[in-house]
């Protein structure tokens, strides 16, 4: 972060199954299924979660970011700010397995979201590509995570998450569930995709008019109720009414910066990926949702990935070429859009949940900002 210039980062402690910490790699079982006991199994990762925000808190290097006043506190010392999310529901245990099934209680299944709101929880990502306790579905056999629905437990903590001040970040849903959580927070509600890529791009080289692949996608999607994995329609590789979306909802588009996001294209024909080609992206964005609706979400993983990553950004102390390719990029960039990308954009959205005081109603677009770095 500090090589790279990064003011503020946020991080995901887990995800579902998996979290990582001092550099090794952890993983738990599922989440206990219906039936079953919390005794029956030790399921319980508020522990070892609690130790590592307590880790996190204890650095003097670095700052929890609580508030949009933390993150001015950061760039002012030097201090690096890390806000901290979940990417799934399996760090979020039920209090009681009654919270999953239909008529739950909201207040007695929101203890253990309003204890992590507490210890700094100011992001969170309720899907993930794997069983967790927010989703309806409870065969552990069907890999299709992303599309299985919300259950009671779910829904109460995605309406809770907005009343404490939590950025919702729809990341890995399928289009049906997107589209349901779409309808279930409402249109005031801003939210973040925190890693995706946009479809018409990635697939098509921006014409998807003479696109064969594009077409045989979406004709199989019209065909289908379970939507395409790879490539999705859901809020992962992002069509057009997904875009129309994000605007709607004055909501963020941070884009992956995994080659087979960005052009999945070059990537069937063995082509690199570079940083061009994540810029068309952003292009693309700016002409369907405008600039206010753009960041970065590399998705940068704490271990070595082998997986390809955009050439020039493969890990965050490239991301400065980010910038210099949008100076250079035709159409180019004008300063002001540039800082927009690399984290205005952010602090607005983050801002505005964290204090909808400060905002009113709607997010207001291009409000003014210091001129911060936040970066997924």
């Amino acid at each position: 972060m500090t090589a790279a210039g990064i003011t503020v980062r946020t991080i995901k402690l887990g995800a579902d199954n998996t979290y990582w910490s001092e550099g090794q790699q952890y993983y738990w079982g599922p989440p206990i299924p219906l039936g079953r006991t919390v005794s029956d199994m030790e399921m319980d990762f508020l522990g070892p979660i609690q130790q590592e925000i307590k880790r996190l808190s204890d650095d003097p290097s670095l700052l929890v970011v609580k508030q949009t006043a933390d993150i001015h506190t950061a760039k002012q010392t030097g201090r690096l700010g890390i806000i901290l999310s979940f990417e799934g529901g399996s760090l979020l245990k039920p209090p009681d397995l009654a919270c999953q099934q239909e008529n739950c209680d909201p207040k007695k299944c929101i203890v253990n979201l309003t204890r992590l709101h507490a210890l700094g929880l100011r992001d969170f990502q309720p899907y993930w590509g794997a069983d967790n306790w927010l989703k309806a579905q409870h065969d552990i056999s069907d890999p299709n995570w992303e599309h299985a629905g919300l259950n009671c437990y779910g829904r109460v903590l995605l309406e809770k998450s907005a009343d404490l001040g939590i950025v919702t970040d729809l990341s890995h849903m399928g289009r049906v569930t997107f589209l349901e959580v779409i309808n279930k927070i409402g249109p005031k509600q801003p939210f973040i995709l925190s890693h995706a890529g946009v479809a018409a791009v990635s697939l098509c080289e921006r014409d998807k008019s003479e696109c064969g692949t594009y077409k045989e996608w979406a004709k199989t999607l019209e065909k289908s109720t379970v939507p395409l994995v790879d490539p999705p329609g859901g809020s992962m590789m992002l069509d057009e009414n997904a875009l129309k979306i994000v605007k709607e909802h004055h909501g963020v588009i941070a884009l992956h910066f995994l080659a087979d996001y960005v052009s999945y294209n070059r990537r069937a024909q063995g082509q690199d990926v570079t940083l061009r080609d994540l810029v068309n992206e952003i292009d693309y964005i700016r002409s369907k949702c405008g600039i206010d609706c753009v960041a970065l979400g590399p998705d940068y993983l704490p271990a070595s990935d082998p997986r390809p990553w955009v050439r020039g950004a493969r890990d965050m102390t490239e991301l400065r070429s980010v910038a210099i390719e949008m100076v250079v990029h035709t159409p180019r960039y004008s300063d002001p859009e540039i800082k927009q990308v690399l984290g205005r954009n952010l602090l607005r959205l983050y801002g505005c949940v964290w204090s909808p005081a400060d905002c009113g109603t709607k997010v207001p677009q291009g409000r003014s900002a210091p001129d911060i770095n936040v970066r997924h």
